[in-house]
């Protein structure tokens, strides 16, 4: 409780707490910010069964292992620690609550704190079928707003401390998207960051990037990518990934082709699906006393 009344006490959280109320209409179940109060609706001995309920059992689970060993020596560790693990059925299938952003254009604005500095964010939503190439355009796309963000934004118009977007294409509990920008600010140039933001967005859904902003989105990818492939966590991440949406692993030795064969036109057309300005929230972080 301390911890979390100590969290609500940053502008910042309390930012990002009424951020996401008002991104999902106050719902409940939608990820928020753990307040004191909060903690008094909990009943530990519920929380410790469904633990029990779950991890008492394995059965559903799938175990990955990732890393440098023999396969023949670590099968007895496997027969001793995992065969004979209880099994007993238990429900292993999510469950869709029908958590959902609203819809429409939403613009919230919140005054708190006393620094004299603001916080601008931009979130976009919708459905969106998910597909290995729709992935990498939609990422790619995000990237190639980003270098314009920083390059035009932050750079030239000296508009933004930092910041940018980040995005995914999520296919569980339903397909949808959500693309969000962060930018932080001076409060007077509030307006200005909005405006500049729409226009970068705008650029690309008429023209999509310039050639040689795609060409250095690619780099950066695939450098990354070959750093990637040597971890440990990237293959852990990968396979569970795959065994979660039952795709093909082999998959991952598409991923240089998939990135050579991005063109300009693929991101235009996915800045055109997935910037949709009839249907985002707008919040926008202000100190309480200007």
């Amino acid at each position: 409780q301390d911890s979390a009344r100590n969290s609500m006490s940053r502008p910042e959280a309390v930012f990002t707490d009424s951020l996401q109320a008002t991104l999902y209409d106050n719902n409940p179940r939608a990820s928020h910010i753990p307040k004191p109060e909060d903690f008094a609706k909990i009943d530990m001995g519920r929380a410790s069964a469904i633990f029990q309920e779950r991890f008492g059992s394995a059965y559903g689970l799938t175990f990955i292992f990732v890393g440098s060993f023999d396969v023949d020596k670590i099968k007895p560790l496997l027969e001793t620690y995992l065969a004979g693990l209880p099994a007993a059925p238990v429900p292993v299938k999510y469950r869709d609550l029908g958590v959902r952003p609203v819809a429409g254009v939403v613009k919230k604005d919140v005054r708190v704190g006393s620094e004299p500095k603001s916080s601008v964010s931009l979130t976009f939503t919708g459905p969106a079928k998910y597909s290995l190439a729709e992935n990498t355009h939609f990422y790619m796309m995000i990237e190639a707003i980003n270098i314009k963000i920083i390059d035009d934004i932050r750079e030239k118009m000296s508009l933004i401390y930092g910041g940018g977007m980040s995005g995914a294409l999520e296919r569980a509990p339903y397909e949808h998207y959500q693309i969000n920008a962060s930018l932080p600010c001076g409060p007077e140039n509030v307006d200005k960051v909005i405006a500049a933001v729409f226009a970068e967005i705008d650029q690309m859904k008429q023209n999509g990037p310039s050639q040689a902003d795609l060409d250095k989105v690619k780099r950066a990818l695939l450098e990354q990518h070959n750093i990637d492939v040597r971890t440990n966590s990237y293959w852990e991440n990968y396979l569970q990934d795959a065994t979660l949406y039952g795709t093909d692993p082999a998959n991952v030795l598409t991923f240089e082709k998939r990135v050579d064969d991005v063109t300009v036109d693929d991101l235009r057309e996915a800045a055109r699906r997935y910037f949709n300005t009839a249907n985002y929230v707008q919040a926008v972080q202000y100190p309480a006393v200007q």
